[in-house]
């Protein structure tokens, strides 16, 4: 699991690009703490996310309801309309919507359709995540999807 465990292709620059725009950033994510302090620090990149993480287990009910995006937007002192959810999962996809938050679903290895009728806006390159975000150069040419 260790050795096998790696980042999506392009994740790291993506969140370099995001946080050094003054996004502020954060893991919501099914997975229970111990899990995700884990994965990210394999995957180098729990540092970006300065405590900023937050478990299902804090919230009644998990994906696909609402409540941990909800609850991560309170906690980053944000209102649920201004932020984006990056998914990859139908049933956060689902959550992101109910939340009534914009949703990325990013689908290099999910089903694209699955996901578009879930209300995801689908990308299949996490390079291109600034750009749909109107953050970096790739905004400005018009250069995403």
């Amino acid at each position: 699991f260790h050795a096998e465990l790696q980042p999506v292709p392009g994740v790291a620059a993506a969140i370099e690009t995001i946080r050094g725009s003054g996004v502020p950033i954060c893991v919501a994510s099914s997975g229970n703490l111990e899990k995700m302090d884990l994965t990210l620090g394999l995957t180098g990149l729990k540092d970006h996310f300065e405590g900023h993480i937050f478990s299902a287990s804090m919230v009644p009910r998990g994906k696909p309801h609402p409540d941990l995006f909800l609850f991560a937007a309170e906690q980053m002192g944000q209102m649920p309309e201004t932020c984006v959810v990056v998914e990859d999962s139908l049933l956060g996809t689902a959550a992101g919507i109910a939340a009534g938050m914009r949703v990325l679903a990013y689908a290099a290895e999910s089903d694209a359709d699955a996901l578009t009728a879930a209300g995801g806006q689908v990308f299949t390159e996490m390079a291109k995540l600034p750009g749909l975000l109107g953050i970096g150069s790739a905004a400005r040419l018009g250069a995403a999807d």
